[in-house]
């Protein structure tokens, strides 16, 4: 299991947002020896309020108030994409170190301004992909690197799910409108592009794709049927910078969804996962391998949200990056090469052509 850092010095955090900020950021932090949450902002301030006073910390409806807070280290931007970039700038111009959600920005242009001025006023900018600290994602990554399947020729990763299958659920909201940089390319291709990107240890320089919507309408709160302008799915060829090849398929509109693959080859052997499960052949029958104890998470609080155990894996290195001054992976960089990806992917669907990036 992960060793907890070891306290000598609490940084103070203020969170803007109320969704997924209070559903595992908050608890994240709130576990966390290194981190103590003071303060929380969000555009409802009544729905702000009743948080903060069950929670006993500060609510702002103002989130610049929030950050402008002398006390604070920390800032956690946990909004809808389309005021990353905002936010972001706002809180690295500050003085303030920055955990940012996914997708970084609205495009990879803004995505690099977000990683220069954290690099130029010497502040930690990490984004929250907190995915790669999955045991059999961290585990495949290690087994790759030590050569078990020899040098990587090809990737494929299909992702099955069915929470957007009806009309009725999720209901139509900032997700499912371009407007508001919804889609799930953007809340889910983020994290997958990264996963890609961690597990081969190398950028995707070349990229080919379509971007579906394939329930064209939403019920939203009132009942009333709106025309859904952001992507429910997605398929992708690339390249790397190394030659490797691969593809990406999601879709989340199937009724009854299988499990989901992620699959690597090499010149001596496959590996892949599937659910919490690894498997490695070199030549014979697939074997199931038991993920050593060095991979496992703490998951006293998975119960809340199956997302804060991971998540907690990278407040320990966002701590380790606070404590020594420079930011450890998965970093603002890592965030302007996913977004360099998500808008080639946009391009080629626009454009029907391979976009190199």
């Amino acid at each position: 299991m992960q060793s907890t850092i070891i306290k000598f010095m609490t940084y103070k955090v203020g969170i803007i947002g109320t969704g997924f900020g209070i559903k595992v950021h908050y608890p994240a932090f709130t576990a966390h020896p290194k981190f103590e949450v003071l303060a929380i902002a969000g555009n409802n301030y009544e729905k702000t309020e009743n948080i903060a006073k069950e929670l006993a910390i500060d609510a702002y409806k103002d989130w610049k108030v929030l950050v402008d807070r002398e006390d604070l280290d920390v800032i956690a931007v946990t909004t809808p994409p389309f005021l990353h970039y905002e936010m972001g700038m706002y809180v690295l111009n500050s003085g303030k170190q920055l955990l940012l959600e996914k997708p970084t920005t609205s495009n990879a242009f803004e995505a690099r301004k977000l990683l220069r001025t954290a690099l130029n006023n010497g502040l930690v900018g990490m984004m929250a992909h907190e995915f790669r600290n999955v045991p059999v994602r961290a585990y495949m990554r290690d087994l790759i690197a030590d050569g078990k399947i020899g040098k990587v020729r090809e990737l494929h990763y299909i992702s099955y799910a069915s929470f957007a299958a009806r009309t009725d659920t999720p209901r139509f909201g900032w997700l499912w409108d371009n407007i508001f940089d919804g889609g799930l390319l953007g809340a889910m291709g983020s994290h997958q592009t990264d996963l890609i990107r961690f597990i081969l240890d190398e950028n995707i320089t070349e990229v080919q794709g379509s971007i579906y919507a394939r329930v064209p309408k939403r019920m939203g709160s009132d009942d009333k049927l709106y025309k859904v302008t952001a992507d429910d799915g997605y398929s992708m060829v690339f390249k790397t910078e190394s030659g490797i090849t691969g593809n990406l398929i999601v879709t989340t509109t199937l009724t009854k969804a299988p499990p989901s693959k992620f699959v690597v080859g090499g010149d001596k052997g496959t590996i892949y996962f599937e659910n919490d499960d690894i498997y490695l052949s070199t030549g014979g029958e697939f074997e199931k391998l038991e993920i050593p104890e060095k991979y496992q998470l703490d998951n006293s609080l998975i119960e809340k949200d199956r997302r804060i155990p991971p998540f907690m894996s990278l407040l320990n290195s966002f701590a380790d990056a606070l404590d020594n001054g420079v930011a450890n992976a998965p970093s603002l960089e890592d965030g302007w090469q996913n977004q360099l990806v998500l808008d080639a992917l946009r391009e080629s669907d626009r454009t029907g052509s391979i976009i190199k990036i």
